[in-house]
Parts: structure tokens; sequence; C-alpha cells
């Protein structure tokens, strides 16, 4: 945690040595918006659920270096807060979590889940007139990870709220960090601000599942 904070306050305080050696086409700004985020279980078990993907919001800055007379390379440092919910059988989640018992319940469950990520695209941005395209790496690390399950069983319900993803992997186990590949493009609504969509797909399998984000956002550049 440390170190990602220390890495956060390098980004910005690259932010004041580019205002004072800011060149043409170099430029710094914020970027904001909403996400869409969507998981799926990939792995070796036989478990069976209905994924829906869930709205979250995102938030940071971002560089913007020459490298050509359209090109340029934006890295960007962002916050994001994503959700998403699944449906399942009570003894899927059981199994899931390695409880054993020794009968079949009839139930479902229902869980809520949360997701807190710091982000870091690696964009190679080209720019056409007054739209752009992108597409780079990401590399993130998750903060913090919960889940709130309400379960039916036999005509019961029982909710299990506030449960951490700690309770289900040992903490070494937990795979905190993330690799996406992203696409985005955009629309410039004036000089400054922009109107940008991206995709961004993980490449790397995380707890044993797969994710993918997209994001709608605006994007003001401070040069």
């Amino acid at each position: 945690m440390k170190k990602i904070l220390l890495n956060i306050c390098a980004f910005f305080g690259l932010f004041s040595t580019l205002t004072l050696q800011a060149q043409d086409g170099l430029d710094f700004g914020f970027t904001a918006g909403g996400n869409y985020a969507t998981y799926k279980y990939v792995g070796d078990r036989d478990i069976y659920a209905d994924y829906d993907g869930g709205f979250g919001f995102y938030a940071g800055a971002f560089v913007s270096v020459p490298v050509g007379v359209k090109l340029s390379f934006a890295p960007e440092l962002l916050f994001s807060y994503q959700t998403a919910s699944a449906d399942g059988d009570v003894n899927d989640l059981l199994d899931l979590l390695d409880y054993q018992i020794p009968i079949t319940i009839n139930g479902e469950v229902n869980v809520q889940a949360t997701e807190m990520i710091v982000a870091a695209p690696l964009m190679f941005r080209l720019k056409l007139s007054r739209f752009d395209v992108a597409i780079g790496p990401q590399i993130s690390y998750a903060l913090d990870r919960s889940m709130d399950a309400t379960a039916a069983i036999e005509g019961m319900d029982i909710n299990l709220d506030g449960v951490d993803v700690e309770d289900f992997y040992e903490e070494e186990d937990r795979d905190k960090l993330g690799l996406n590949l992203n696409l985005d493009a955009g629309f410039y609504l004036t000089k400054k601000l922009k109107l940008g969509a991206r995709y961004s797909y993980g490449v790397l399998i995380r707890d044993e599942l797969k994710s993918s984000v997209v994001q709608l956002g605006l994007t003001y550049g401070l040069l």
C-alpha cells in the first residue's frame, strides 16, 4: 500500500515538472466516467453460475507525450470501482469455498461483488482530426474485493452480508495483479475536452475469473 501511495505521489509530481517544461503536443490532465464490468468463472471445477455485469466508476489522471506527428504515448493512473453479481447453486458455492458437508442442500445463492482497483493503462494514441484511437496494455492491482451473499435454502433466506474475499482465499493465493488489453476511441468536443469509450479485456485469470470492462467518460487536458 505504501508503494502505491508513493507511485501516486510520483505521478502527480510529474505534472509539476511537465507544466514547467511544456512543449508543443505535450499534455496532461484528468479523466473520469462510468464503467460496466463483467466476470466469468473459468476454473476447473464443475460450477454453474449466471453472471450479470454491474455499473461502477473510475477517475484519474494522464500524461500525453508526442512520439510522432500524430502519435503519442499516453500513460494513465486510474482508480476504478467495479461491481458485478452472480446467481448460482448453493452446493456449487460450498464447493468453491471448499466446504465439505455430507448432504446435498437444495437452494440458490445470489452474490453481489465489488472490487476497488488501481490501474495503469499504457496507451499509444493516434489522433485523426477531432477523433483519436488508442491501444495498449494495462497493469492493475486490486486494493479490495468484497462479496455480499444472500442464500435461499429450502424456503429460508440467509444473509451473509459483508463477506470479504479473504475469507474465501488464503492471502498468498489471491490474485491481486491484473493484466488487460485496452482499445479505445475518442471524440473531441472542444480542443481540451474529449468524450471517450474504452474496452478493457482481462488477459490474466484472477481467482478463477476472467473479466472485461467497458468505460465511457470525459477527459480534460490542461495544456
